[in-house]
């Protein structure tokens, strides 16, 4: 078994959807911190400030109960289950190869 596989049976990974694409990501984190998790140098380099300041990190969401909202991935946590289904220019940028 593989840390990736112990992780997600003890609860820290939840599942994400990014676009087309399903990863695991850290629970009870931000969405950003998770896109950080994924990708660390784009978004790094990416120049978010993390404080709701900039609003560079905009996303649309959608949650497991099927209600959808733009939210800044800097203030909302990640839900097992959430599909992101539109990102900001600058992260679609940082995440582009997922």
């Amino acid at each position: 078994m593989n840390q990736t596989d112990t992780d997600l049976q003890s609860g820290s990974l939840v599942p994400l959807t990014i676009g087309d694409s399903e990863q695991l990501v850290p629970g009870n984190e931000t969405l950003l911190s998770c896109f950080r998790f994924l990708r660390q140098y784009p978004i790094l380099a990416g120049g978010f400030c993390g404080r709701a300041e900039c609003g560079t990190c905009e996303v649309h969401v959608e949650y497991p109960s099927g209600v959808r909202e733009r939210v800044l991935a800097c203030r909302t946590g990640v839900v097992a289950g959430m599909r992101v289904l539109e990102l900001s220019a600058k992260l679609r940028a940082c995440l582009s190869d997922l």
